[in-house]
């Protein structure tokens, strides 16, 4: 059908488990990411593990609160073996040097083709995670960077808008086009978001109150008929990871989403 063929045009596929685990010192929260995203291409059928650094939520109780990313990025072609490796430095600390904040370094390595259980370095990466990111072939231009990503301007009043991106102030956007396709549990369909968007406090407030108390009443019915919480569209399953002897949890589609 024009759903399928619809979806059949797209280059890639997304898949993300939001399973985090958060300790709590004090001043900050850390968090774990701990399954992966994975991304894959649908014209090469490539699939890649995208392991994400740590994040920290700082000045919780005093000073100007700030998320933070540090620690390591590391991303996996299950495919070929091809893995990229960065190092994310965070903007803490009262004696880092501006050039310091938000730096990142690594490297992209291909399997030796002497030897595949080794691997070469094919690029060196550096720059900054909020603001360039460069790139150096050594098999073509050993020492020369090359800037391949350049992060927006800030939008206007970006203060004011918790410092979010053009991305991140359109992720809630509805259009009437986009509505025909997503499926029906979509976020982007609760009214109580879309109201509260829209700044209508105390209607939002009244929908997010319906939506819990529908939840709990059907919570009360599963339990009253002895019935455990089963997804609808997704199942979940335990993945090897490709660069390890250890394992993630991750959830695949038992049924069309879009249904």
């Amino acid at each position: 059908d024009g759903k399928t063929r619809d979806r059949e045009r797209l280059q890639y596929r997304v898949r993300v488990n939001t399973n985090v685990k958060t300790a709590f010192w004090g001043k900050y929260v850390d968090i774990t990411v701990m399954s992966p995203l994975v991304i894959e291409l649908t014209a090469t059928g490539e699939v890649f593990e995208c392991w994400m650094p740590g994040s920290s939520v700082n000045n919780i109780i005093i000073g100007k609160m700030f998320i933070d990313h540090h620690g390591a990025l590391k991303v996996v072609n299950r495919d070929t073996g091809q893995t990229v490796e960065l190092d994310l430095q965070g903007y803490g600390g009262w004696f880092k040097k501006a050039a310091d904040r938000g730096a990142v370094t690594g490297m992209i390595k291909v399997p030796s083709p002497k030897d595949p259980s080794r691997q070469d370095v094919r690029i060196q990466i550096r720059g900054n995670w909020d603001r360039q990111l460069q790139l150096c072939d050594m098999d073509v231009e050993p020492g020369t960077f090359k800037t391949v990503w350049q992060a927006d301007p800030e939008p206007e009043h970006w203060d004011d808008i918790y410092r979010f991106s053009v991305f991140s102030l359109q992720l809630n956007r509805l259009t009437p086009d986009m509505a025909k396709t997503l499926p029906p549990t979509d976020c982007r369909r609760r009214p109580d978001q879309t109201v509260l968007e829209n700044g209508d406090i105390d209607l939002a407030t009244s929908e997010k109150h319906r939506l819990e108390h529908k939840q709990r009443q059907a919570q009360r019915q599963r339990e009253k008929a002895g019935q455990s919480y089963e997804p609808k569209y997704f199942k979940q399953v335990e993945v090897s990871r490709v660069d390890s002897d250890g394992t993630y949890q991750d959830f695949v589609p038992i049924r069309d989403y879009w249904a």
